[in-house]
């Protein structure tokens, strides 16, 4: 079992009293976890029996920054999509997010830009990337120009 199975597992134990991970137990498993999702539960784990201060919430799947609850988390946003986006769509869907026309490279950094501070506003504390998952991750300095005429 590797690393994560038995972080799980161990969590599962402790939190819901379930020693097994197993097609058998996993209705109860489900049970327990739907029984003790109640308000209080993140004051409960995070607080009383892990002591955490505050959890790094990846708020990559929003589209659009989303303000965390900041009793438990801090805010970490990728910016990812703005440094090689892949189509015209992509393209679009930027100026949806951050409501600036690109219709270059000087307009794909005031989206960026808008979107930086739109994750500022709602408390972001640092910054993501999973560049390195799809590509190397050697980003040379190239003049503006060359990076225009590349988009």
């Amino acid at each position: 079992m590797t690393g994560y199975g038995q972080a799980l597992r161990i969590a599962i134990q402790d939190i819901y009293g379930v020693d097994q991970i197993s097609g058998a137990t996993l209705p109860e498993i489900n049970r327990r976890i739907e029984e003790a999702n109640q308000p209080g539960l993140y004051e409960e784990i995070l607080i009383r029996r892990s002591n955490i201060a505050y959890s790094v919430l990846d708020d990559y799947w929003n589209a659009a920054p989303v303000r965390p609850d900041p009793r438990f988390f801090v805010c970490a946003r990728k910016f990812d999509r703005f440094v090689a986006p892949q189509s015209v769509s992509d393209i679009r869907n930027l100026e949806e997010l951050t409501d600036v026309s690109i219709t270059g490279l000087a307009g794909l950094k005031r989206a960026m830009e808008t979107s930086f501070q739109q994750s500022l506003d709602i408390g972001m504390v640092t910054v993501k990337s999973t560049l390195a998952y799809n590509r190397e991750i050697h980003y040379a300095e190239v003049a503006e120009r060359d990076a225009e005429s590349s988009l």
